[in-house]
């Protein structure tokens, strides 16, 4: 595999993250891998059957670390828009709870975390859970989701994280677009962003007065 840092600049998986404005400080942290299910089937024997490498496409690897740097798992992104995994999540023998951007967190400082590990780059002191599976995050996060009012999945999840007691971001109505990077692509600044989820973050009883408007409009 190569870092996406050593790539030519008019190589596609370098264009492809420089089109989504993912900054370029975390390019040497991201990898290109050719052939990523038999890849995978050399670290975890069997994962991928002979049939279902048939068609073995290229994809972004973003990997995954405790706190002590170590690797816990990866996820795998496709750059093919006909792809049906757009992401394969690999999770290492052992592991418990798949949290991106353990590595880098500071504790004495507010902690976000949200679905997509890229969307994570975006904002100081970010972890991300690669899905909706909250299991052991910290009671003083704030959870920022996707603003997919019509998602079920998202509207569900949200319900969940606020029973549970946590501080959830319920996005504003005149956010339009549907994730942080598409955010961060039509023109807002991460410190923008940063302050839209710190103006609408809830718990409680607000929490659900908050998301049953949200999930509505």
């Amino acid at each position: 595999m190569d870092t996406i840092a050593s790539l030519a600049q008019d190589h596609p998986a370098y264009r492809y993250l420089q089109k989504r404005l993912i900054p370029e400080k975390y390019f040497k942290y991201l990898y290109l891998c050719k052939e990523f299910k038999k890849w995978t089937n050399t670290l975890i024997s069997g994962k991928f059957s002979l049939a279902s490498m048939d068609y073995d496409s290229p994809r972004l690897v973003i990997p995954f670390f405790d706190e002590n740097h170590n690797v816990i798992g990866y996820q795998g992104r496709s750059f093919d828009p006909k792809e049906r995994s757009k992401y394969i999540t690999i999770k290492m023998k052992g592991v418990d709870n798949l949290i991106f951007g353990q590595e880098r967190l500071d504790i004495k400082k507010k902690v976000y975390c949200v679905e997509g590990p890229l969307d994570s780059l975006f904002l100081p002191n970010c972890l991300a859970t690669a899905g909706l599976n909250f299991k052991g995050l910290k009671m003083n996060n704030v959870i920022v989701l996707d603003n997919e009012r019509r998602n079920e999945q998202i509207v569900s999840a949200l319900q969940k994280v606020i029973t549970n007691g946590y501080n959830v971001c319920i996005w504003p109505d005149d956010v339009k677009e549907k994730d942080i990077n598409e955010m961060i692509m039509n023109g807002l600044t991460s410190e923008e962003i940063v302050s839209i989820i710190d103006n609408n973050t809830y718990s409680g009883l607000q929490a659900e007065f908050q998301l049953s408007q949200w999930k509505r409009c």
